[in-house]
């Protein structure tokens, strides 16, 4: 679907990027999303995704980054707190919002 036009396509995109994630390909996953977030920046979907994959290469900082963008948009979602969560949990400072995002990982998942 990409080949055929369809960098831009959010649902196919996102799904794609799912599966490398799926498959430990973050850096794969993070480059077939950055055209779908540089047309639609503020979609919850992508902009979790991003978070996610960013998280799983390693850049905290770049996961948090895309996590918050997508709770502006999706704020009840407890698998962008649980990933949140984890994003802060290694930057210095950030105790008090990775608590916070840890305990409403823990109550919208119940």
């Amino acid at each position: 679907a990409r080949a055929a036009g369809a960098q831009r396509e959010a649902l196919v995109v996102n799904a794609l990027a799912r599966a490398y994630l799926e498959l430990s390909r973050p850096k794969a996953a993070i480059a077939a999303l950055v055209p779908v977030l540089e047309y639609y920046p503020e979609l919850a979907g992508a902009q979790a995704t991003m978070g996610e994959a960013q998280l799983a290469a390693g850049d905290h900082g770049a996961a948090a980054r895309h996590l918050k963008v997508a709770l502006r948009n999706n704020p009840f979602n407890p698998t962008i707190h649980c990933a949140l969560a984890r994003a802060l949990a290694s930057k210095a400072g950030d105790a008090a919002a990775m608590k916070l995002h840890a305990r409403l990982c823990r109550k919208l998942q119940r």
